[in-house]
């Protein structure tokens, strides 16, 4: 990670010899919040969580100050407060003079940065003026039913109790040094919704990959109350599907991982791609030639192959404009009625997790640091880090 933001500072002569260098991408690596600067520089992409990538390549991107600067979808896999400082940062940077064209679907990090916006439908700007004009009084209807699904309505509370299917007591996951996961404790309950929200870094995902049996614990347990089918949605569809096989293909060989018979598969596809609102025809079609929200659904279709009783999905909406992610959240609604599925939801968007999980882990390096009913931790916050991602994750007022 290091090198690659080093290599514009030396083609730039901004930094000569190594320990200058060092420097300079240290304080890179600090200005984008990057946690632990000194050692992620000496990382690798791969060992890095998806925010912080992110965060790497937007320090890799302003190391040379460029005049102008193209920002397309640079907060996408941020939490909220890191979010909420890589804007000010771009909008720090936009004030000493750096033009900046920020490509985004969220429509609350455009409203804090951007000065003009232009709305775009199959190639065509159909609206533009001044952010705040546009926002609070949009004229056309595309730009109307956008700020619409920007609007998630808090699941409504369900009442009595469930059994647990899941109970984890003082689970930990290490990796070299660094604790991934310290002692977490929570149970799921039959047919709801755990939400895990958390800065990148916290140990989100490595908690889901427990819970599915990709990584193992290495002190603590996760008990399993009777025998239960678990399937991973993952964050990228994309790198999920193997690339040379069509979405049918894909389906079927997870059909048959699930022991269905050859001359029902055919069919079985039909039906899986019909309960994700996708046309059949799809199935003929490689991953790349299906759109983000369409992919999406694909790796829940195949995911559903297995008829699983638990659902973890990691970040299954973070990359989807505001109307695909309304449908998609809508979509993993029915399927849990209709299905009596538990999901875990890993997310960094507090909306979206209020709008569809019962309760909620927050985590802070690898630590739970609160936990309970979504409605009662949102509503009144008793971490102060909770209260900061809240605070981070309110609209701003034009």
């Amino acid at each position: 990670v290091g090198s690659e933001i080093a290599e514009p500072l030396r083609l730039h002569g901004l930094a000569t010899g190594r320990a200058a260098l060092r420097e300079k991408v240290q304080d890179l690596l600090h200005r984008v919040w990057m946690p632990d600067a000194a050692r992620r520089a000496r990382q690798y992409p791969h060992q890095l969580s998806g925010g912080l990538r992110q965060r790497a390549l937007i320090a890799s991107a302003i190391a040379a100050e460029p005049a102008v600067l193209v920002a397309d979808e640079p907060t996408t896999a941020l939490d909220a407060t890191v979010q909420a400082r890589i804007l000010g940062l771009l909008r720090d940077i936009a004030d000493a003079g750096t033009a900046i064209v920020f490509i985004s679907h969220d429509f609350a990090a455009v409203r804090r940065i951007a000065d003009r916006v232009l709305v775009m439908r199959n190639g065509i700007v159909v609206e533009s003026g001044p952010v705040d004009e546009v926002l609070e009084k949009p004229q056309h209807e595309y730009t109307r039913q956008l700020i619409a699904a920007t609007i998630h309505e808090p699941r409504a509370e369900r009442e009595g109790t469930a059994e647990p299917v899941l109970v984890a007591a003082g689970v930990t996951k290490a990796f070299g040094d660094l604790v991934a996961v310290q002692n977490a404790s929570f149970s799921v309950a039959a047919g709801r919704t755990l939400g895990i929200v958390g800065e990148s870094g916290s140990g989100k995902t490595t908690l889901a990959r427990m819970i599915v049996g990709v990584e193992d614990a290495d002190d603590g347990g996760l008990r399993w109350i009777g025998q239960h089918r678990v399937q991973l949605v993952h964050q990228n569809p994309l790198g999920a599907f193997d690339p040379r096989w069509t979405i049918g293909r894909s389906l079927r060989e997870a059909l048959a991982a699930g022991g269905v018979p050859r001359q029902q598969r055919a069919a079985r596809v039909v039906e899986l791609l019909a309960e994700v609102d996708l046309d059949p025809t799809l199935a003929s079609r490689r991953p790349i030639a299906l759109s983000g929200g369409q992919r999406q659904r694909a790796a829940i279709a195949r995911a559903l192959a297995a008829e699983p009783e638990v659902l973890v999905l990691d970040e299954p909406v973070s990359a989807l404009d505001p109307s695909v992610r309304e449908k998609v959240l809508q979509l993993l609604l029915r399927l849990q009625r209709e299905r009596e599925l538990t999901m875990i939801f890993v997310s960094h968007d507090l909306d979206v997790v209020g709008a569809v999980a019962d309760e909620v882990l927050v985590m802070q390096d690898g630590v739970i640091v609160e936990q309970g009913a979504v409605t009662d931790v949102f509503a009144a916050p008793q971490h102060p880090f909770t209260r900061e991602l809240l605070e981070a994750n309110r609209p701003v007022s034009p």
